[in-house]
């Protein structure tokens, strides 16, 4: 059995590989394989529209564009980027986190309470006047401040305008590192970028979704011994150190960082280690049933590979920080994992729904659109 290791790049390595009626096929002291060939799995579009394309350069437009103080005029208008100061009361009464000089503030952003910055609009630079407002009923930042009334004091310092590029092959020369010279050229390789990614995707899915029915279908008869131990093991030590950088406690560092209590991450992490051993015993099995290895030429690739996709310089320096067994052990899932795609069949309207998947009561389609208000009037779920 492959040694259990808990290590970012490795796990990152074999996340891209494998989240993705037969009699049984194969069986060893571990697990007896059900059905691995022959599965199905739904064809997913990975097509790239003009409008996807355009989208991404206007993207690229509103990263490099530049904003200029407005000096030909003093009133302010819906999408201008203004400098202010402000002081909010309620009833005469200042209260906490409603005060701020030298904000930044682009009108018509939705970041600041409901009618906030439309108030705002004409009044003119080095003006002060008042505004009105109403605090949402469902306001989270501050339940005390929920659905009253209050007023803020705002003087406008100054008045600047966004100026997006125009896209064209002067922008395209200009940009860092472009090795494009028309504006047609970049947006062909645009294009290609997002049909690669899609094309990726669309791969992780198909594997996804074939792997969760050979997980499903196979039937673990005993862990290793101390392989899931190890991986706790291994896990929590990472874990702990990364406090220690942090100069936390584990416990602190987990609610910090993640949101969850020791117990809950104890709970998550033994399943976790369960999954990932039940996952390397099946590789193991399909491999040993179907003569899959690793071959010299295909390590060689696979190095290079990982090598190159996780940021080091040479294979070398790779090979250093993970040993040949542990990259063997990725090279030889991915084989397994290809191997059963290879061996699956693609089907119009398949859907598979795994019998091991759990039903949550919250439903992760419902997302709340309203925005929430610090005390300023700032809302905190808008991102600029």
């Amino acid at each position: 059995m492959r040694k259990a290791l808990i290590s970012l790049v490795v796990a990152s390595l074999c996340v891209a590989t494998l989240f993705a009626g037969c009699e049984k096929t194969y069986s060893n002291d571990y697990v007896t394989l059900g059905q691995y060939k022959g599965l199905y799995y739904a064809p997913v579009d990975a097509t790239v529209t003009d409008e996807e394309v355009e989208q991404q350069i206007q993207s690229v437009l509103n990263a490099n564009a530049t904003t200029t103080q407005v000096t030909d005029r003093t009133d302010v208008r819906d999408g201008d980027t203004i400098n202010l100061d402000y002081s909010g009361s309620i009833d005469g009464v200042a209260f906490d986190g409603g005060t701020a000089e030298g904000a930044t503030l682009t009108i018509g952003s939705g970041r600041f309470i409901p009618g906030f910055e439309d108030q705002l609009i004409g009044v003119n630079v080095g003006e002060t006047v008042t505004i009105n407002v109403t605090f949402p009923e469902d306001y989270e930042n501050s339940p005390d401040l929920a659905g009253q009334e209050a007023q803020f004091t705002v003087t406008v310092n100054s008045i600047s305008e966004t100026v997006v590029p125009e896209f064209n092959d002067t922008f395209v020369q200009g940009l860092e590192g472009s090795t494009y010279s028309t504006a047609d050229e970049y947006r062909e390789a645009i294009r290609q970028q997002l049909v690669n990614y899609k094309e990726q995707q669309a791969t992780y899915q198909t594997q996804n979704t074939v792997w969760q029915q050979v997980m499903d279908n196979a039937e673990l008869k005993k862990y290793p011994e101390g392989e899931v131990e190890q991986y706790v093991q291994d896990a929590t030590e990472y874990y702990t150190q990364a406090a220690s950088v942090n100069e936390m406690e584990l416990s602190d560092f987990l609610t910090a960082y993640y949101n969850m209590t020791e117990e809950e991450f104890n709970v998550a992490l033994q399943a976790e280690a369960e999954s990932v051993v039940k996952r390397e015993v099946v590789v193991d099995a399909i491999a040993e049933a179907e003569n899959l290895e690793v071959t010299d030429e295909e390590y060689t690739s696979g190095v290079e590979s990982y090598a190159s996709n996780y940021g080091f310089s040479d294979t070398s320096s790779f090979e250093e920080q993970y040993d040949k067994e542990v990259i063997m052990n990725s090279l030889l899932t991915e084989k397994v994992m290809n191997f059963v795609v290879e061996n699956a069949t693609e089907k119009e309207g398949f859907v598979y729904q795994s019998p091991s998947s759990e039903t949550s009561s919250e439903s992760n389609s419902e997302s709340s659109s309203e925005n929430s208000s610090d005390s300023s009037g700032e809302s905190s779920s808008q991102s600029e």
